[in-house]
């Protein structure tokens, strides 16, 4: 909520901007506020990567001349979609309702959301009567908004939608073939804002969904990792040179912000769940495929017999609780949404907990008797409890 409220304050200093001092690219009245989401950037990626030699001028600039957050309390869980619905509702997970990447309602039997598939994200049933996000209230309240290819955009909130939009975000991210590219998000949100006369656009959402792809695939320190900062750093210095030509460079109000940070784990130690959990006992399970957390559908009358197994495995700092029983601080349990058996790794060590498609294999690895062998990145924690996944934020 704090985020929001810093956001909300910037909107309002957006609404009552003086006129009579507005520049060529932005109209009367209202200064623009941009707001630039890179997934998964850790709060201390520039430490770390400035120790390793990589330069990152732009994101150093920014930081210099603005205001800096080096550490964030996020929402649990620390995922893409219930941070970035967060952000801009100002909710936890269990009231905005988007309480993970893939999750399930029972008021639409039969239906599965998952962020990643498009189809889930053009279904307005899984909108409707949820708390709207900023651009909506923004709209509302006689502001034009501006997003490119945000999570949840994409659906339509008592019948809004952006002013003006990039779309489709599950099939122009995450890794996509046809990922649109970064340079075309900077021009096109540059397009809006240098024409206030036609767009008037006030509120601007512009989102990367690196360095979280490939921090994934190989680890938070990596080579991998540093080739994707260049390149956003490249990005946001094609931002700032943009605004800089439209006459914006002061005009405007602009937060660097991320969804969540990561850590890496690896994929040693797996334990298969079918060891210890009938697998007839659930219809499907809710979760990516490396993560720290499980969510169960379990079939009629198999709830506790499936807690009772994982309680009975005494598997270390493993936890299995219904819904309704779990602990206040995850902010979690208040919405229909949470899956009625939840498996999660205690925030309070250092576990690791997987969950791997179709076999569905559980990781536990307890970093004292960690044995790497194939590198990933991991995410999923309770950010305020585990600074290592909080988020970037920079406001200048």
């Amino acid at each position: 909520r704090v985020a929001l409220l810093l956001i909300a304050a910037l909107l309002a200093q957006v609404s009552i901007a003086c006129g009579a001092n507005h520049s060529a690219g932005s109209p009367p009245g209202r200064l623009p506020l941009l707001i630039v989401i890179f997934d998964g950037f850790r709060h201390d990626y520039l430490e770390l990567y400035r120790s390793r030699g990589v330069q990152l001028p732009n994101f150093e600039a920014f930081a210099s001349q603005g205001v800096r957050a080096k550490r964030v309390k996020n929402v649990y869980p620390t995922e893409t979609l219930p941070n970035h619905q967060s952000l801009v509702t100002g909710l936890y997970s269990e009231s905005h309702g988007f309480i993970l990447n893939t999750f399930a309602d029972p008021e639409l039997p039969g239906k599965l959301f998952s962020v990643f598939d498009q189809s889930s994200l053009n279904d307005p049933d899984w909108s409707a009567g949820w708390p709207e996000p900023l651009w909506v209230t923004n709209q509302r309240q006689g502001g034009r908004s501006a997003v490119v290819l945000y999570p949840n955009s994409d659906l339509p909130y008592n019948g809004f939608l952006p002013f003006v939009q990039v779309d489709q975000y599950a099939t122009l991210n995450n890794g996509s073939s046809v990922r649109y590219p970064y340079s075309r998000r900077v021009s096109r949100m540059l397009h809006w804002l240098g024409q206030p006369q036609l767009y008037g656009i006030n509120l601007g959402l512009l989102y990367f969904d690196e360095p979280d792809h490939t921090a994934h695939q190989a680890g938070h320190l990596s080579d991998d990792v540093a080739a994707r900062l260049i390149e956003l750093d490249q990005q946001l210095g094609q931002l700032m040179t943009g605004l800089k030509e439209l006459g914006l460079t002061d005009r405007i109000n602009i937060v660097l912000t991320a969804d969540h940070g990561m850590t890496t784990g690896n994929s040693s130690n797996l334990i298969d769940l079918d060891q210890i959990v009938n697998p007839d006992w659930y219809v499907n399970y809710l979760a990516d495929k490396a993560n720290i957390h499980l969510g169960l559908m379990p079939k009629p009358g198999r709830a506790q017999d499936i807690i009772k197994a994982v309680s009975d495995a005494k598997l270390p700092y493993l936890r299995a609780n219904l819904a309704s029983h779990l602990p206040d601080w995850m902010h979690f349990n208040g919405s229909r949404r949470t899956p009625p058996v939840y498996l999660y790794a205690d925030p309070h060590t250092s576990s690791l907990l997987a969950a791997y498609r179709l076999s569905i294999l559980l990781r536990l690895a307890c970093t004292a008797t960690l044995t790497m062998t194939r590198i990933c990145g991991l995410c999923g924690w309770l950010g305020g409890r585990h600074f290592s996944l909080a988020e970037l934020r920079l406001i200048s």
